[in-house]
């Protein structure tokens, strides 16, 4: 018997020395959230036997491990507080340190004759406290795996096995002390200590638990409330303010220490439900009133009970007074501008009427060509807005029927061009129909009035990939003298300025309306001989297939 519990005691310290080891090898990742302490634990449970045996062996001190144990759930739990990027203060500190005075009646306990059973209580109840507390810890480390997807449940379960296996060793170790003899004692322990080694070993170096910690998502989350210029706040299922991030606090009067455990109500002037329902809300702010788009989250529990809700609200202010006055500009331009153009139109048309010298004429003709531009410019002011602000509906598109009526209200507008189809693989696409009608007899309508013939060619083309981040590609390819870089160039870059500009809205719109799609506008050719316009769709076709065909 005597060789066994020495050969456990061998492994007892070897598994230590290995946990020794492993402690100081963390280091490695020293800059990664929570290695020091995970090293400082590893290192300290793995130096527990040895510790404990040089104390019974040289000054008979019994009972050290109970001690060294609650040591080492210090560092455990700070380790998983800052693994998970939770934040600890005093109140940590004071939770883990205080309870550990009960050890010390326990101790002097164990080394009397005749051990106090208050004492032995104490000591008990101050095992099961850092019991729970390793647990709590471990749990930690298995939600933050479980909720962020770059640590995996793997990762998560070995870093929460390196935690637990000390403590089920130790509380077993002291249930089963007075009823087993020292062979089963010591197989407990050299059991743990060598299956924590296995378990630390694995967790460092195969599953690399310190190459992407979960802080990042946990300190993340907390940024972004406090962080985003958003007024957010948090309501339990009372409707009463739990918390508010500091935005919310410096931008509404009402929201301070006080409104904190009291309906939101009270400080917004507006239910939770009725904020919910409106689509903006005005609020009295420390820079006067100002309005705000409301956006309500219901909080859930694990049991998809309701427990609150999130208010976030962001100030659309100044984006409303841009949409008024671009709502007034617009009907200035296709109302009232139309209305003086019919009037300055009939009043060319009148005087014309009564002239008979040629040059006169020739002017008023001129003036009636601009007029009617600006009447035109107007009208196609209108559909932009019915088709950039209504909203068309989503519908199966088949692509050879759009570009045939493509096809057919040109030669109607247009007798003299030539606008046909050269190739488009039959398939059904799922978008706006309304507005990709737009956007391609825009685009003709753009080849046909710049062309440099009195008879311009126009040719249609659409391809259909699915594998292709754009699956459906439609082109407009002309003859004419090509789009000017200019035209391009601004467009490209988003803005213009007085010095660089475009002379008109018809590439602005069309592009609008092709990222409206969700798709992209790109200019493949342009040139002297002609410019090609392809208008690139997200929308995937639900039936292709390889035919192509040709309409006139």
């Amino acid at each position: 018997m005597v060789s066994a519990i020495a050969a456990l005691l061998w492994v007892m310290i070897a598994s230590g020395g290995a946990l020794c080891a492993l402690g100081y090898a963390s280091v490695r990742w020293w800059d990664e959230p929570g290695s020091t302490l995970f090293g400082l634990y590893v290192g300290l449970w793995g130096a527990l036997p040895i510790i404990d045996s040089g104390a019974n062996a040289l000054f008979g001190v019994a009972g050290l491990s109970g001690l060294l144990w609650v040591v080492t759930v210090v560092p455990w739990f700070l380790f998983t507080l800052q693994y998970t990027g939770r934040q600890f203060g005093r109140r940590s500190w004071a939770a883990l340190l205080v309870p550990a005075v009960g050890i010390g009646p326990w101790l002097w306990s164990l080394s009397v004759a005749s051990p106090v059973p208050a004492f032995e209580a104490v000591g008990i109840l101050v095992f099961v406290y850092y019991a729970a507390v390793a647990t709590v810890g471990a749990l930690l480390v298995l939600q933050a795996a479980n909720r962020y997807g770059h640590l995996s449940l793997s990762q998560g379960a070995l870093l929460a096995l390196v935690g637990v296996i000390p403590t089920v060793t130790m509380n077993t170790f002291g249930v089963l002390a007075r009823q087993f003899g020292d062979a089963v004692l010591f197989s407990i322990y050299a059991g743990g200590l060598l299956s924590s080694c296995l378990a630390a070993g694995l967790a460092l170096f195969w599953d690399d638990v310190f190459d992407s910690t979960p802080a990042a998502g946990t300190v993340g989350e907390r940024a972004v409330i406090r962080e985003t210029d958003d007024l957010v706040l948090i309501t339990d299922d009372e409707g009463d303010l739990v918390v508010h991030n500091e935005a919310a606090a410096s931008v509404l009067p009402a929201i301070d220490a006080a409104a904190v455990g009291r309906p939101v109500e009270n400080a917004l002037g507006i239910a939770v439900e009725e904020l919910a329902a409106a689509e903006t809300v005005e609020l009295q702010t420390t820079a006067g009133r100002r309005q705000f788009d409301p956006q309500v989250t219901g909080l859930t529990d694990q049991h998809d009970r309701r427990i609150g809700s999130m208010l976030s609200l962001r100030d659309i202010t100044d984006r409303e007074i841009r949409r008024q006055r671009l709502a007034v500009l617009n009907r200035i331009v296709r109302h009232n501008l139309r209305n003086q153009a019919s009037v300055i139109k009939a009043n060319t048309e009148a005087v014309a009427d009564e002239l008979t010298e040629d040059r006169l004429l020739d002017r008023l003709d001129t003036a009636a060509d601009s007029v009617d531009s600006l009447t035109a410019l107007s009208r196609k002011a209108k559909t932009v807005e019915a088709v950039l602000s209504e909203g068309g509906e989503t519908t199966a598109v088949e692509l050879r029927a759009l570009l045939a009526d493509i096809v057919a209200d040109s030669a109607r507008r247009w007798p003299e061009a030539t606008v046909t189809v050269e190739e488009c693989p039959e398939g059904v696409v799922e978008t706006d129909r309304r507005a990709l009608e737009f956007v391609l007899a825009n685009l003709v309508e753009n080849a046909v009035e710049h062309a440099d013939t009195d008879s311009p060619t126009v040719e249609l083309r659409a391809e259909i990939d699915p594998e292709a981040s754009y699956p459906v590609e439609i082109t407009v390819a002309d003859d004419g003298p090509g789009i000017p870089d200019q035209e391009v160039d601004v467009l490209e870059a988003g803005t213009e300025t007085q010095l660089k500009h475009g002379t008109g809205i018809g590439l602005w719109v069309t592009n609008w309306t092709v990222r409206e799609l969700g798709g992209e506008l790109s200019f493949p050719r342009r040139g002297p001989d002609g410019s090609t316009v392809a208008v690139r769709l997200p929308d995937r076709p639900t039936s292709t297939t390889a035919q192509a065909g040709s309409e006139a």
